[in-house]
C-alpha cells in the first residue's frame, strides 16, 4: 500500500465547513482508507515524500488550525476555553473571513496542480471514488433576471456552466469561501468571481424572489444597479442601454486628508468624473421614464485610462493612495511642497496638454498660474559696475525683473498677477540671483552690480554681454607676458611670475587680493615685484638724488620732520607732479626689519620711510614727508594710535603683511586699517583662517568691501550651514566667490623649486617619577571635569578642561614647568639634550620652537652650563636684528631657541637645516610657520623636522583628535582651532 495526498471537504463542529489536507491509503480499487491530516510534522518522516506545492498547501491549512486561531484571536490558554467562549458575531466578523481567505489560496493550488477533492462525512474513515468531486473551474457564470412587473420585481438567479444551466433548487450547497467564491454544488467545485456567494444560497429553497412594489424605487437604484454594472443581468419590463459617452483626462489640484497638496487624476465620461480604481470597468446610470426604468451603460476604456496614467508617471510624479500623485521630496512643510507642485506643473503643462490631460485648479482655494516663466536678461558694463536689466514674461504680462527684489530676498515664493493669479516664483530664482539682489542696487529698473561681484554672473542667462570684458575678468588667467621689472634684484620663480601677473591682472581691474601661499615661498618678493614695476620710473628723479637709502624713524640720527629743507622747501617738478603716491605697508611690528632687509635686497632703488618708533613724525601734514616716497613702513599698533595723521593722505597701495592680525572686526586694528585711504589693497598671509571661517569676511572685506556681504549675513548663508550642517553648495558658493581673490600655492604644488623636507615624529617614553606624577595629576582633573559637566555642563566646563590640558602638556614636556621643587628628570628632556648634541658635533644648525618661553629657559639653562653659543628670541627681545644676524653669521652658534608666538612668522633662517618642535600643539599652521622659517626659497639644503611627543600623554591624543578636525581648513585655505568646540565625549576621552 502507498499513500496519496488529496484534499477532504470536511465539516467542523465550530468552524463549518473547511478545506483539510489529508494523507490516505487505498487499499483496494472501490474505497480508500483515511490515515490523518497531513501536517509539518510528517515532512521527512512519513513513508511519503511531500511535493513543494503539497507542503505550500500543509502550511497554508496550519494558519487556521484550532492551536493556530486560539494563539491569534484569543487571551485563552485551551482550545476548548477559546470555543466555549466564541460568540456567533465574532466568528462570523473576524474568524470566518481569515479561514476563508487562506482556503481560497489553497483551492487555487489545487485547481492548478488537479488535486483530487473528497466530500468526507463525519466520523467516516473510508472514503470511496462516488465522494470525489468534478473541478468546474472559474468558467462558470452567474446570470441574475430581473423581471419588472410594476407591482413587484421578481429576482431569481442562475448559473452557466459550459452552455448548461446549473440548477440550484434543492441542492446541498456547500460555502467553502463567500468572496471570492468557491462552492460545491452536488458533486461539483464550483469558483465564481463575479457574485457572493451567499447570494446562491437563499436560490436553493425557493425559485424566485418577489420585491414587493413599494421597495421597487430602492431596489432599482441599488441592488439592479449594482448587478447590472458587474455581473450579467437579463432584464423584463426596462431597458439597458450601452453607449458610448465622450472622455477625457483631467488633473484637479487638491489637498488630501492629511492638508499635503496633491494632483488627483480623474476621467471625465460624457458629464460624470471617475477615480481610477480597482473596479471594473463598467458604470451605470439610470433615469425613469413614464413609470418604466432605463439603464444607461457604457464601458470605461481602461486601456486608454492605463495607459495615461502611465505616462503621468514617466513626467515625474509619484502615485499616493486614492489616485493622488505627487513629485518626488515632499516635506512634512505643506507651503514647500505647494510650490513644489506649482512649480512642476509650470514645467510641465505644454507636455501634460499634449499627452491629453487639462490642468484644473477649480477645487483649490487659490488659482495659481500655470503657464510658462520667462525670464530674459540683458547686461552692459560700465567702468566699476555692471547694469542688468531683466524681463519675465508671464502669459500676457511683461514684468520687470527688479520688481521680484524683495520677493526673491525674503523668500517670499508667492507673486499676485493683475488678474488675481498667483505665479510661484521658481526655485532656481532664489539659488541663482538672491546672492545678486544681496549684492546690488536698484537704478529705476536695472540692477547695478559692483564689478567685484563678477563671479555671480556665472550661469545666470545672461544674454547680451560684452564678452571681451568680461572674460578678461572671468577667465582668472593673468597676463603672464606682463615684464619683470629690470632694476629687480631677484630671478622669479615659474610660480613667483604668476603670482606677480595675477597681482598685477588684479591691479589691472582695480580688485583687492589676498596673495595665501605658503610660508618659505616669497609672498614679500612677489609683493615687492608689483611696486617695483609701478614705481620703477620714479626712481630716476631729483629726489632719488636727495634721499637714497631707507629712512627708519627708529634711529634718530636719521630722523626726517617736517622742516628738513631736502624734502620739504624745494618745488616739485613736473614729473614729480605726476609720480604715484606712496604705498604702505603695515605688519606686525616684528616684522620690519625683515621687509626693510627684502627691500634692501631686492629693490635697493626704491625710497623707503620706516614710520615708526617714539620719536616718529605726527603731524596732520605728515602728506608733506610721504609724497617724497614710494613706500612707507609701519605696524599695526601705529597705524590704531596714529590714525588721525595716516588717513590724511591717499595711498597708492595699502598693503597688509600678516593680514590675519584683523580677523576680527570688532577690533580697533581692523576699523584702522580700513579708514586708511587707498587705490588698490592687498593683503598677504600664510594662514587666512587661523581659528574659524568667520576670519575670512574681515580680510576679504577689507581688500574688496561688500564682496561677502555684512557680517551677519555672512555668518548665516555661510559659517553656520558649512561648520554646523555641512551644506556642501554654499560650502562650492563660497569657494566660487572668493578664489577669483585669492591666490595659494602650497609648498607641495611647488616642490621643484624647494629643498627636499623629511619630517619624522619622535615619541618620548616618561621616566617613571614623571609618569607617577602625570598620572596622578590626571585622575585628579578627571574628576574634577566630570563633577563640573554634570553640575554645570559642558559649556561652562571647556575652559577648565582648557586649563587642565594645559597643565598635562607642561608635565608631558617637564614635571618642573608645573613642580619647582621637582628634582627628576623628564623622557622629551632627555631626548632633545642628546639630538642637539649630536647634531651641535656635526655642525648643523637647528631652530627650537616652543609655546613655552619657561620651557625654552630651561634648555638655556643647559646652554650656559656646557658653554654652548645659542640664541634666543621671545617675546621680551628687543634687539632682534643682532640676536638673528649673530645665529645666522656665527658658525659657531648652532641652536636658535625660539618662542612659536614671537618667532612664527616674519624671519628668513636659512642657515638652518633642523627644526625641532618640543611641544608640538592644536594648530598645525603655527608648527608650519615655524618650520618655513628654514624651508623656504633661499635653502640649498635638505630641511630635517623632529616633533617631539610624550607617549601615553595628552600631546600623542591630541596629535590623533588633530587628524580628525581639519576639513574646514583644507577646503577654505589653512586650519582652524579644533578645541573651539571641545564636545563631551572628545573630553572624555583626553583624560581617560
Amino acid at each position: 500500500m502507498q499513500y496519496q495526498f488529496i484534499i477532504t471537504i470536511t465539516e467542523h463542529r465550530y468552524l463549518g465547513w473547511i478545506v483539510v489536507p489529508t494523507l490516505v491509503k487505498r487499499t483496494n480499487e472501490s474505497f480508500i482508507t483515511f490515515h490523518e491530516q497531513a501536517s509539518t510534522f510528517h515532512f521527512g518522516k512519513e513513508g511519503y515524500e511531500f511535493e513543494e506545492h503539497e507542503k505550500t498547501i500543509i502550511r497554508y491549512f496550519e494558519k487556521y488550525s484550532e492551536h493556530n486561531l486560539v494563539a491569534l484571536f484569543s487571551k485563552t490558554k485551551t482550545v476548548n476555553e477559546f470555543f466555549g467562549q466564541l460568540t456567533l458575531d465574532r466568528f462570523e466578523e473576524r474568524i470566518r473571513p481569515f479561514i476563508e481567505e487562506w482556503a481560497d489560496k489553497i483551492l487555487n493550488i489545487i485547481v492548478e496542480y488537479e488535486i483530487p477533492v473528497f466530500i468526507r462525512k463525519p466520523n467516516y474513515n473510508n472514503l470511496y471514488d462516488a465522494d470525489q468531486l468534478k473541478m468546474a473551474g472559474s468558467d462558470s457564470k452567474t446570470i441574475f433576471n430581473f423581471k419588472d412587473e410594476k407591482t413587484a420585481i421578481h429576482y431569481s438567479l442562475s448559473i452557466r456552466h459550459r452552455g448548461d444551466d446549473i440548477k440550484l433548487m434543492n441542492k446541498n450547497l456547500i460555502i467553502l469561501s463567500n468572496s471570492p467564491a468557491w462552492v460545491v454544488i452536488g458533486h461539483s467545485l464550483f469558483n465564481f468571481n463575479d457574485v457572493d456567494a451567499k447570494k446562491l444560497q437563499p436560490f436553493t429553497k425557493k425559485r424566485h424572489i418577489e420585491i414587493p412594489g413599494s421597495a421597487r424605487n430602492k431596489y432599482m437604484e441599488t441592488f439592479v444597479l449594482n448587478a447590472i454594472k458587474n455581473n450579467t443581468v437579463l432584464a423584463e419590463g426596462f431597458s439597458i442601454i450601452d453607449q458610448e459617452p465622450e472622455h477625457s483626462a483631467h488633473l484637479f489640484l487638491e489637498e488630501d486628508l492629511d492638508g499635503q497638496p496633491v494632483l488627483s487624476l480623474k476621467f471625465k465620461y460624457g458629464n460624470r468624473y471617475f477615480i481610477r480604481s480597482g473596479r471594473k470597468a463598467v458604470d451605470v446610470s439610470f433615469f425613469k421614464e413614464n413609470e418604466a426604468y432605463i439603464f444607461q451603460r457604457f464601458n470605461r476604456k481602461w486601456i486608454w485610462e492605463e495607459e495615461l496614467e502611465q505616462k503621468l508617471t514617466e513626467t515625474g510624479v509619484r502615485k499616493q493612495q486614492n489616485s493622488f500623485f505627487r513629485p518626488e521630496g515632499f516635506t512634512d512643510n505643506v507651503s514647500a511642497n505647494l510650490y513644489m507642485l506649482v512649480n512642476w506643473i509650470n514645467k510641465n503643462t505644454k507636455k501634460l496638454n499634449e499627452i491629453g490631460f487639462e490642468i484644473d485648479q477649480s477645487h483649490y482655494k487659490t488659482t495659481f498660474y500655470t503657464g510658462n516663466i520667462d525670464l530674459t536678461m540683458d547686461m552692459s558694463d560700465t567702468i566699476d559696475w555692471f547694469e542688468l536689466y531683466g524681463t519675465v514674461k508671464l502669459g500676457g504680462y511683461t514684468i520687470p525683473f527688479i520688481r521680484f527684489k524683495k520677493h526673491i530676498l525674503t523668500g517670499t515664493r508667492e507673486y499676485q498677477l493683475p488678474d488675481g493669479e498667483v505665479v510661484v516664483l521658481p526655485t532656481e530664482w532664489f539659488t541663482r540671483y538672491q546672492e545678486i539682489f544681496k549684492f546690488s542696487k536698484e537704478k529705476e529698473d536695472k540692477i547695478v552690480l559692483d564689478k567685484i561681484h563678477f563671479n555671480l554672473l556665472q550661469n545666470r542667462d545672461v544674454r547680451q554681454v560684452d564678452r571681451e570684458v568680461l572674460e578678461d575678468v572671468y577667465s582668472h588667467r593673468p597676463d603672464i607676458n606682463i615684464p619683470v621689472p629690470e632694476s629687480l634684484n631677484a630671478t622669479l620663480r615659474s610660480y613667483q611670475k604668476e603670482g606677480y601677473s595675477w597681482l598685477m591682472h588684479l591691479r589691472k581691474n582695480e580688485f583687492g587680493g589676498c596673495l595665501a601661499d605658503d610660508m618659505g615661498l616669497g609672498k614679500t618678493l612677489q609683493a615687492l615685484t608689483v611696486l617695483q614695476y609701478i614705481y620703477e620710473g620714479s626712481f630716476g628723479t631729483k629726489k632719488r638724488r636727495v634721499v637714497n637709502r631707507i629712512i627708519d624713524d627708529t634711529k634718530p640720527k636719521e630722523q626726517l620732520n617736517l622742516f628738513d629743507q631736502k624734502l620739504n622747501d624745494e618745488p616739485e617738478t613736473e614729473a614729480e607732479s605726476h609720480r604715484l603716491p606712496a604705498s604702505i605697508i603695515v605688519m606686525p611690528k616684528s616684522l620690519l626689519h625683515n621687509w626693510q632687509n627684502e627691500i634692501k635686497k631686492f629693490c635697493p632703488g626704491m625710497l623707503v620711510y620706516t614710520y615708526t618708533g617714539n620719536k616718529r613724525l605726527r603731524s596732520m601734514d605728515i602728506w608733506k614727508i610721504f609724497r617724497h616716497f614710494n613706500v612707507i613702513l609701519t605696524s599695526y599698533g601705529v597705524v590704531r594710535n596714529d590714525l588721525e595723521f595716516l588717513k590724511t593722505y591717499q595711498y597708492h597701495y595699502l598693503i597688509l603683511d600678516e593680514s590675519h592680525f584683523i580677523k576680527n572686526p570688532s577690533s580697533k586694528i581692523y576699523r584702522a586699517v580700513n579708514q586708511l585711504d587707498a587705490k588698490h589693497r592687498l593683503a598677504i598671509t600664510g594662514t587666512p583662517i587661523e581659528n574659524s571661517l568667520q576670519d575670512l569676511w574681515a580680510q576679504f572685506n577689507f581688500i574688496n568691501p561688500g564682496l561677502l556681504g555684512s557680517q551677519n549675513y555672512f555668518r548665516n548663508h555661510f559659517v553656520i550651514p558649512i561648520t554646523k550642517n555641512k551644506d556642501e553648495k554654499r560650502e562650492e558658493r563660497l569657494q566660487k566667490i572668493i578664489q577669483p581673490f585669492i591666490l595659494r600655492r602650497t609648498k607641495h604644488q611647488v616642490a621643484k623649486d624647494l629643498p627636499p623636507l623629511h619630517e619624522q615624529v619622535l615619541y618620548c617614553a616618561m621616566t617613571d617619577d614623571q609618569k607617577r606624577l602625570y598620572e596622578k595629576e590626571k585622575s585628579g582633573i578627571r574628576n574634577n571635569l566630570l563633577q563640573n559637566i554634570e553640575s554645570a555642563g559642558v559649556d561652562k566646563t571647556r575652559l577648565l578642561a582648557l586649563q587642565g590640558l594645559m597643565r598635562l602638556r607642561l608635565l608631558a614636556n617637564h614635571p618642573v614647568l608645573v613642580n619647582k621643587e621637582y628634582e627628576g628628570d623628564s623622557g622629551k628632556y632627555d631626548r632633545i639634550k642628546r639630538n642637539l648634541k649630536n647634531l651641535k658635533a656635526e655642525k648643523h644648525k637647528v631652530l627650537v620652537f616652543s609655546s613655552f618661553v619657561k620651557h625654552l629657559k630651561i634648555l638655556e639653562k643647559y646652554f650656559i652650563k656646557k658653554e654652548w653659543k645659542y640664541s634666543m628670541l621671545t617675546g621680551a627681545t628687543e634687539n632682534r636684528e643682532q640676536v638673528i644676524d649673530a645665529f645666522m653669521n656665527d658658525p659657531d652658534n648652532h641652536v636658535f631657541l625660539i618662542s612659536l608666538k614671537a618667532g612664527g612668522v616674519g624671519l628668513n633662517l636659512t642657515e638652518a637645516d633642523y627644526v625641532f618642535i618640543i611641544d608640538p600643539w592644536w594648530n598645525p599652521a603655527a608648527e608650519m610657520q615655524a618650520v618655513n622659517r628654514a624651508h623656504r626659497i633661499g635653502q640649498d639644503k635638505h630641511v630635517m623636522v623632529y616633533r617631539f611627543i610624550t607617549s601615553d600623554s595628552i600631546e600623542e591624543k591630541i596629535s590623533k583628535l588633530q587628524e580628525k578636525k581639519s576639513e574646514l581648513a583644507s577646503t577654505f585655505i589653512n586650519t582652524n582651532n579644533p578645541f573651539q568646540n571641545l564636545s563631551q565625549k572628545e573630553i572624555d576621552e583626553l583624560f581617560r
